[in-house]
């Protein structure tokens, strides 16, 4: 059991949230992330917060708490996704406490090309965009 009282491993069931700090990171309009937002570049994982039985105001604390860390006042949203969403893309969601209710989403690439793994980054952050939706925090 983690700090946070959730288990180790995380359920395909389970929902999760990758918080957007930059009206540039979705579209309102279609209500659904930009790739950029569910890409891990520069990095090798994608940071998440595990969200399952949290209330919105919970939510909204984690969410301003990384968009503090980043160097920005609150959060505007999340993109949520189920780690079934995640799994069925060939990645992997890992439980990574501290923080409290963080995982990280691997398994992007294993290619030594910076440009080559970058590319498969989006393809597959852009299947993830296709099976998400952004939920916004009112202003």
């Amino acid at each position: 059991m983690l700090d946070s009282g959730r288990s180790q491993s995380i359920s395909d069931g389970e929902k999760l949230a990758r918080f957007a700090i930059s009206k540039s990171q979705f579209s309102r309009v279609t209500k659904k992330p930009k790739p950029n937002l569910l890409s891990p570049n520069p990095h090798i994982e994608l940071s998440v917060s595990r969200i399952d039985d949290l209330d919105e105001s919970t939510i909204k604390s984690l969410g301003d708490h990384v968009a503090t860390k980043r160097g920005k006042e609150k959060s505007l949203g999340y993109a949520k996704l189920k780690a079934a969403q995640i799994k069925a893309n060939s990645l992997t969601t890992i439980a990574d406490e501290p923080p409290q209710h963080h995982a990280n989403i691997a398994g992007w690439s294993n290619s030594d090309d910076k440009a080559e793994r970058r590319r498969l980054q989006l393809v597959k952050a852009k299947q993830l965009v296709e099976e998400s939706k952004m939920v916004f925090f009112e202003v």
